[in-house]
């Protein structure tokens, strides 16, 4: 991939539910988005999530869980069988 284009896409951090609400619809009309998620589970009883990472082929986004106090529209998308999801390291994730 030509280094060039990655920075080209513009990339968000998302801290709040509006923020988050935004990026949610340009993911579901895109239709296709990557998706890694990087949890904390070193010291504690359950795996706690510490960031969600997404991106379509316009842009990329940093979601940080631990300031969205509602992440139900990224879960819908998520579980929307009509929006194609490429993961890294799924399978872990949807264990956790």
């Amino acid at each position: 991939m030509n280094p060039d284009l990655l920075n080209a896409i513009p990339t968000a951090m998302i801290t709040d539910t509006r923020e988050l609400a935004l990026l949610c619809e340009h993911l579901r009309e895109t239709g296709a988005f990557t998706l890694d998620m990087e949890f904390a589970s070193e010291s504690v009883y359950f795996p706690r999530l510490h960031l969600v990472q997404v991106a379509t082929r316009k842009r990329a986004a940093l979601i940080d869980p631990l300031a969205v106090p509602d992440m139900a529209s990224l879960w819908d998308i998520v579980a929307d069988p009509t929006v194609t999801k490429i993961t890294h390291a799924g399978r872990q994730d949807a264990e956790i």
